[in-house]
């Protein structure tokens, strides 16, 4: 690992982005069903639809050949990779989602990177604040924001009503209902 990874804590990803997406030249490229709001501060891709009664709001960048909502609510710095899918009543909020993921309906997914290929069964959390007013510790380490989820994962697949912590993935693996794991360093 080099120096300037080890350096990294796992909020400098959300933290990038969210600078980055603030400098976005937006432009919208796919398609927009009516009762949608979406500002001007959205880069929409080209092939993607924005169904019906989805909310968009702050600086976002949707990727090409998505599927938004209906009903989704995306809120400000979050970014989603090429070929995913948002369902209904599914939250993303300060994100990183990428390519071809589906978090397909009642899922909420805040302050949180999401690898590429990741399924989440519906009713599926991924967010931890802390109410403590103190930075969320990672398996014991890395001090950083007030609220913290992450999925670090590559096809994932969470089944469904799963709440997940903060905690680092492996590949391929299931996270199941009854599994209670803690998080142990890696």
């Amino acid at each position: 690992m080099t120096s300037a990874a080890a350096a990294l804590r796992p909020g400098d990803l959300l933290d990038a982005n969210e600078s980055l997406l603030s400098a976005l030249c937006c432009e919208w490229r796919g398609t927009i069903e009516d009762g949608c709001t979406v500002p001007d501060t959205v880069s929409i891709g080209e092939g993607t639809v924005i169904r019906a009664g989805t909310y968009i709001e702050g600086h976002c960048a949707i990727g090409e050949n998505c599927v938004i909502g209906p009903h989704a609510y995306i809120r400000g710095s979050t970014a989603i990779g090429d070929g995913c899918h948002i369902g209904h009543a599914t939250e993303i909020k300060n994100s990183i989602v990428m390519a071809r993921t589906n978090i397909p309906h009642f899922n909420y997914v805040g302050d949180s990177t999401v690898g590429s290929g990741c399924n989440f069964g519906a009713g599926t959390k991924v967010a931890t604040l802390r109410h403590a007013n103190a930075p969320v510790q990672v398996c014991g380490r890395w001090p950083c924001r007030l609220s913290l989820g992450r999925a670090r994962a590559q096809r994932k697949r969470w089944r469904v009503d799963r709440t997940l912590t903060p905690c680092h993935l492996g590949r391929r693996n299931w996270v199941r209902l009854e599994e209670q794991r803690a998080c142990r360093p890696t």
